[in-house]
């Protein structure tokens, strides 16, 4: 006797998490799964953005519209292909850029050891990160906006340094 048997196999889907993304961010980071019955999955968005490379590359990536931008929410499903039609969606929260400001551009006299820096940030977050092209050191610390940068010896040989608040 031979019997055939039967296996009831459905396709998996998973779109990945949830994620949130500053507007000044160019492109969303696809992290789709399709297993089980399929193996094959196409992308869709109810946004305007468009799919790098392609629909169908499942850990591609999305690069939102200016009027995905605008609208500040999109979703993104993936579905199942070549087998039963399964479908699982993802939400796209796109939140205003940032609005960072170091201060005025500020030159030091030879001999003068530290510079205040007077940050802000504002929108999306209220919190920033110093860095430099130098060798100084940021007090109390780098992610305090309100910061003294004591120069180093390299940094004034070099006759100043580059700050950056990001």
């Amino acid at each position: 006797i031979d019997t055939l048997g039967e296996k009831n196999v459905v396709a998996l889907v998973d779109a990945g998490l949830d994620q949130t993304v500053c507007a000044n961010n160019d492109t969303v980071s696809l992290n789709g799964n399709v297993s089980g019955s399929a193996t094959t999955g196409v992308w869709a968005t109810t946004g305007t953005g468009v799919f790098s490379p392609d629909s169908v590359t499942l850990d591609g990536i999305y690069i939102p519209s200016d009027s995905d931008t605008a609208v500040g929410n999109i979703f993104l499903t993936l579905s199942s292909t070549n087998s039963c039609l399964r479908k699982d969606t993802i939400s796209i929260n796109i939140t205003p850029s940032p609005v960072v400001d170091a201060g005025n551009d500020q030159v030091v006299c030879s001999g003068v050891q530290t510079v205040i820096l007077n940050g802000s940030v504002s929108a999306a977050t209220t919190t920033g990160q110093w860095s430099t092209s130098g060798t100084g050191i940021f007090m109390p610390g780098n992610t305090s906006l309100m910061a003294i940068y004591q120069l180093s010896s390299a940094d004034s040989i070099a006759m100043g340094a580059s700050i950056v608040l990001t």
